[in-house]
C-alpha cells in the first residue's frame, strides 16, 4: 500500500514557502488509503497563488521524487485533469468551488463522458509538454 500521507505531509513541508504559494489543498482519493491504488488513482491537487514558473517546475518534480519515494506510481495513473490544478484569483475559487467541489449535474454528465475518453498519463506532462490528443478529445466533449 502506498503512503499517501507521508506523500502529503512531505509535498507540503517542501511546497508551502515556496514564492506565490499561499494555500496548498489535497481532496479525492489520496486523502483515504483505503480507498488509493497505487498507479491508478490520480492524485487531486490544488495550489492557490501565483507561483513563480521555477516554483511550478520545482512542483512538478516534487510530485514525481515523492511519488517514486511514497510508491504512489503516479506516472501509471491516469489522468482527466492537469496536476496540480493552480487557482490565482477569486474567479478561479469560485468557478472550482462550483464546478469540481460542488458538481452540478451538467458537470457529473461530462465527467462521466470524460472518464470515457481517452487519457494521458500524468508522466507525459512532467516533462513540460501537453498531449496535444488529450487537448482534442476534451475539447470535443467539452463543447459538444
Amino acid at each position: 500500500m502506498a503512503d499517501t500521507t507521508g506523500f502529503i505531509n512531505e509535498f507540503i513541508d517542501m511546497a508551502k514557502a515556496m514564492e506565490g504559494i499561499d494555500k496548498i489543498q489535497f481532496f479525492g482519493s489520496i486523502l483515504n488509503p483505503e480507498r488509493f491504488r497505487p498507479g491508478r488513482s490520480d492524485v487531486d491537487l490544488v495550489i492557490w497563488g501565483t507561483p513563480t514558473r521555477e516554483a511550478k517546475q520545482r512542483i512538478r518534480q516534487i510530485l514525481k521524487n515523492l511519488s517514486d519515494k511514497y510508491g504512489l506510481e503516479m506516472e501509471k495513473a491516469y489522468y482527466h485533469h492537469p496536476v496540480p490544478f493552480y487557482i490565482q484569483d477569486i474567479l478561479g475559487k469560485i468557478a472550482f468551488n462550483e464546478f469540481i467541489i460542488n458538481m452540478p449535474p451538467f458537470v457529473q454528465e461530462q465527467r462521466k463522458r470524460l472518464k470515457a475518453a481517452p487519457s494521458i498519463t500524468i508522466g507525459e506532462r512532467w516533462d513540460g509538454k501537453t498531449h496535444p490528443n488529450f487537448l482534442v478529445r476534451l475539447a470535443e466533449i467539452m463543447w459538444s
